[in-house]
């Protein structure tokens, strides 16, 4: 076919259906700019959302994956780290939270979980603590529950992981009394 008559025949069709792809490009932005606002600012730019400074970490601890959820203020870092048990980690933050000037510290820890109706058999640490406005939930956990945890393989030898900062709904510790 001539080149000619190839773009007479797109000149054509542009002249006969000029506003179904002035509507088709007009829906594709839009529907773009719903999927920002829907996601926030993107995945790329909320994966690479820092730890904040006054959350300490273990030395050697592997950043894996990031997720900040806009809507709810959750801000989850995932992390694995080396040579460590879930009691060590456990202690490093019960002695660390508070000289970052967390408090209301508390910490529980379990031999066997089920999550969705899926058992694990690896013991996890569950760790909460206050600061000013954010509550913090740390969860650590070795084996297949670690992997489960930060959706990823843990080395062996390492531990899952999980730092979840987010706004409080009651600043008060649990146990005390408000006068």
């Amino acid at each position: 076919m001539p080149e000619s008559s190839l773009a007479m025949r797109i000149a054509g069709i542009w002249r006969q259906r000029r506003w179904q792809v002035v509507a088709v490009a007009l829906l594709m932005f839009l529907s773009g700019g719903v999927g920002y606002l829907i996601q926030g600012n993107g995945g790329a730019v909320a994966a690479d959302k820092a730890l904040p400074t006054t959350m300490p970490l273990p030395a050697h601890a592997t950043l894996t994956r990031a997720e900040h959820f806009v809507t709810d203020e959750i801000d989850n870092w995932y992390y694995t780290i080396p040579q460590m048990d879930n009691d060590a980690i456990s202690a490093y933050y019960q002695a660390q939270l508070p000289r970052h000037g967390w408090r209301c510290i508390m910490a529980m820890k379990s031999l066997n979980s089920t999550v969705n109706g899926q058992q694990f058999t690896a013991s996890s640490i569950y760790l909460t603590a206050l600061r000013g406005a954010t509550k913090l939930q740390l969860t650590t956990a070795g084996g297949d529950y670690g992997a489960y945890l930060i959706q990823d393989d843990v080395p062996d030898g390492a531990v899952a992981l999980k730092i979840s900062l987010e706004p409080a709904k009651d600043t008060t510790c649990p146990g005390a009394t408000t006068p």
